[in-house]
């Protein structure tokens, strides 16, 4: 399986814990056998850069998608990211599965992941009309 995970939340050199979850998945999916490709932002810090941030992580996560090709593209956090994730998948045509941490995705406030999957891709792939 060939896994594409975006996420605005990777661990990096300025912050080696941000995001470890995440990163914690990509090495389990690894560990099974998953073929991975991870876009992420790996820089914590707010205010205006945050635009830059999502532009760049927009711009990376769907040549990846073009590039790659992967079967399922994994997001993480609704907001921004759930909407690179979708670009994403569109542009490599596959489905895609949102993750909302820390409660607020649907009205779940146990501070687990929640998953919220969409299929997006067309009857010609096996998806829903």
């Amino acid at each position: 399986m060939r896994l594409l995970v975006v996420t605005n939340m990777y661990p990096g050199r300025r912050k080696p814990n941000f995001g470890v979850f995440v990163a914690d998945r990509v090495d389990a999916y690894r560990s099974l056998g998953a073929d991975v490709e991870v876009v992420a932002n790996t820089d914590p810090r707010k205010g205006i850069r945050v635009v830059v941030k999502y532009a760049s992580l927009l711009l990376r996560a769907v040549w990846a998608a073009a590039k790659f090709r992967p079967d399922v593209v994994e997001g993480h956090y609704l907001w921004p990211t759930g909407i690179v994730t979708a670009a994403a998948a569109a542009v490599a045509r596959a489905p895609y599965v949102l993750y909302a941490h820390g409660g607020g995705g649907g009205g779940d406030d146990s501070g687990g992941p929640q998953v919220v999957a969409f299929d997006h891709v067309g009857p010609e792939l096996g998806g829903r009309p």
